[in-house]
């Protein structure tokens, strides 16, 4: 069920010592980021490296929006944003 105009929060847990946030969960975890959709991460990206904003991943296939482009930059103060273009969703299983 979803409401309109709603957020999604996602909450993750690292499984093994691979998984990608298990240093940030060792430490005692928190928010790890805020995820935005936009129009297009290339120019999004480019806006934010304008702003002197730190890209911290290039668009790559994303796991969880069915393998479409996201990108992360950090927004200082221990913030990462992720950037997605997409409405798509990774079927969960």
């Amino acid at each position: 069920m979803k409401k309109e105009n709603s957020i999604t929060i996602k909450l993750t847990e690292p499984i093994d010592e691979t998984s990608p946030i298990y240093a940030f969960a060792k430490k005692g975890g928190g928010l790890h980021h805020l995820c935005f959709r936009c129009d297009n991460i290339e120019n999004e990206l480019e806006e934010f490296s304008s702003k002197r904003i730190r890209v911290l991943t290039p668009p790559l296939p994303g796991e969880a929006f069915d393998n479409e482009n996201i990108a992360f930059v950090y927004a200082g103060q221990g913030l990462n944003i992720e950037l997605i273009d997409t409405d798509k969703r990774a079927e969960i299983l």
